[in-house]
């Protein structure tokens, strides 16, 4: 007779690969995670065990961040080590730690969840990171019946609408070409400006630069355009050899201090990822179809892309220059 554990039921979560197998226990349902069903069964008899026994439960036992950490650690944890949006087990330690690390779970209410998320009122973007991870970790909760409610339910944060990233018109073009005296600096703003990448996927994509068949292959994890992939055109012999082994030098937080020092100092309102504005409009200025454009810019909607990316630009710029050239090689 096999043992036991190869008889029982379980099913895998997607995104950690661990199986989970749920079980009941005098009319109450409890869950455990393995990564086999041996791992799983052990776990559920030492659970049924400390039942039998009559001892205190992690149930009755977890912190507000106690709960959090294992939950990241059971949900956001792929088998292969990678983690699914890492920020977050930053803001466990950094964020979550102090307010709640001594808090019961079960004690944890709305009122308490949104005093604590007033202190991101001016960061309404990181705010609402925070609220739905906690959110997601106390439904859970609920789910293996740590907790019987769960408390964000009663919380609803201000709708924020983003200010609009401004376009860098042609003349800041020149301007900023102008200005920037560090070599590495000067290609990757074109590089930016010319791909349209956002900051974090310009870096992750330098190694994706393809001179042979001109392209830029956008090297991402986890996106909407994965399954199809994102390859964006380059002109030849825009990047050379010594342009590669510049970009490799620059770092996502090194580019962001240097473009926010440059564009105050210019007295230019802009932000970086006005370049991916910029992409989109010059795009469009010179006459790229609008479904080329979302494309590149991996929009699931071409409505993002013209209603938010394409602004109206006047003038002449190195830039434009540029987009014109890849426009006409693009038609030969």
């Amino acid at each position: 007779m096999p043992p036991l554990y190869e008889n029982i039921t379980v099913r895998q979560k997607r995104n950690s690969g661990l199986l989970e197998h749920r079980f009941s226990y005098e009319s109450k349902q409890y869950s455990v995670f393995g990564y086999s069903k041996k791992e799983c069964w052990e776990k559920r008899e030492k659970k049924v065990k400390a039942f039998i026994k009559g001892e205190k439960t992690n149930k009755a036992q977890y912190t507000v961040y106690e709960w959090l950490a294992l939950f990241y650690k059971t949900n956001k944890i792929r088998r292969d080590g990678s983690k699914i949006n890492p920020e977050n087990e930053n803001r466990i330690e950094r964020i979550f730690k102090p307010w709640w690390e001594k808090m019961p779970l079960k004690q944890l209410n709305g009122l308490e969840i949104k005093e604590k998320l007033i202190e991101f009122n001016d960061r309404p973007n990181t705010q609402r990171k925070l609220f739905v991870f906690l959110k997601e970790a106390c439904e859970n909760a609920v789910d293996n019946q740590i907790i019987k409610f769960n408390p964000c339910r009663g919380v609803k944060l201000e709708r924020h609408m983003p200010e609009p990233y401004p376009v860098l018109q042609p003349a800041d073009h020149v301007r900023i070409l102008a200005a920037i005296e560090v070599p590495k600096y000067k290609a990757f703003f074109m590089y930016l400006c010319c791909t349209g990448l956002r900051l974090d996927a310009a870096i992750k994509s330098v190694d994706g630069i393809d001179l042979i068949n001109n392209v830029v292959n956008v090297l991402k994890k986890d996106t909407a355009t994965k399954k199809n992939g994102q390859r964006i055109p380059l002109l030849p012999n825009f990047f050379s050899e010594e342009d590669l082994i510049l970009l490799k030098q620059v770092t996502a937080n090194g580019a962001d201090i240097f473009f926010k020092k440059l564009f105050k100092r210019l007295g230019i309102d802009a932000v970086i990822h006005s370049c991916r504005k910029t992409f989109a409009s010059v795009a469009y200025y010179v006459g790229f179809r609008d479904k080329n454009i979302q494309m590149w810019l991996g929009h699931s909607t071409i409505a993002m892309t013209m209603d938010t990316y394409v602004n109206i630009i006047e003038g002449d710029s190195p830039i434009i220059d540029y987009f014109k050239a890849l426009k006409a090689h693009l038609s030969q």
